[in-house]
C-alpha cells in the first residue's frame, strides 16, 4: 500500500496531461485489496474506458484498438494482429479497458489531515491510508476541491493538489 500510495503522490506532481490516468495493466500490479482502498478512500476514480489497450500476446507490447462486437452475454473486444503472424486473432478481456483517475480533492484531503496530526509526515498519510476509517470524517461530500483548503505556507501547488 505504502508504495502505491508514493507512486500516486509522485505522479501527482507531474505536470502533463494524462499522467495522473491508471489504466487496468498498472492497477492490476497494485498489492492485492489496494485499489479498492483507494477507491474507497476517493483517492481514485473509476472515469470513461479507453479505447485500446496494451497488447500482451507477444513480447512487442503494442498498442491495439480491438473491434468491439456485441454478444448475447455482452460486449466482446476483438483485434486481429497484422504485425506478428504467430498471434493472429485474440478476444480481449472488456475489464483491460477500465481507466482510474487519482482525485486531487481527496488526496489534498489525506495530506491536510495528516498536516493537522503531525505536520510534514508521510509516516502519518501512510498510516491514514492503511486505517480508512480514520479519513471517512474528511471524505469530499463533492467535486468541490474548496472543502480541502491545502496548507498555503507550503511550497506545494495550489493547482497540483486540487486539480
Amino acid at each position: 500500500m505504502r508504495e502505491t500510495l508514493l507512486r500516486i503522490l509522485s505522479r501527482a506532481d507531474w505536470d502533463s496531461p494524462g499522467v495522473n490516468v491508471y489504466p487496468y495493466h498498472e492497477v492490476a500490479e497494485f498489492p492485492p485489496g489496494v485499489l479498492d482502498r483507494l477507491v474507497k478512500l476517493g483517492v481514485l476514480r473509476e472515469i470513461a474506458s479507453a479505447t485500446g489497450v496494451r497488447c500482451d500476446e507477444c513480447g512487442e507490447n503494442c498498442w491495439i484498438e480491438p473491434v468491439l462486437h456485441d454478444s448475447p452475454k455482452g460486449p466482446v473486444a476483438y483485434y486481429s494482429c497484422n504485425r506478428n503472424e504467430d498471434v493472429g486473432g485474440f478476444f480481449v478481456e472488456m475489464d483491460r479497458f477500465r481507466l482510474w483517475e487519482c482525485h486531487f480533492a481527496s488526496l489534498a484531503g489525506l495530506v491536510a489531515k495528516a498536516d493537522s496530526v503531525r505536520p510534514d509526515s508521510a509516516a502519518q498519510v501512510m498510516s491514514l491510508v492503511a486505517n480508512p476509517e480514520d479519513v471517512a470524517a474528511f471524505a469530499p461530500a463533492s467535486d468541490d476541491a474548496t472543502s480541502f483548503p491545502p496548507n498555503t505556507s507550503r511550497t506545494t501547488s495550489r493547482r497540483r493538489l486540487c486539480g
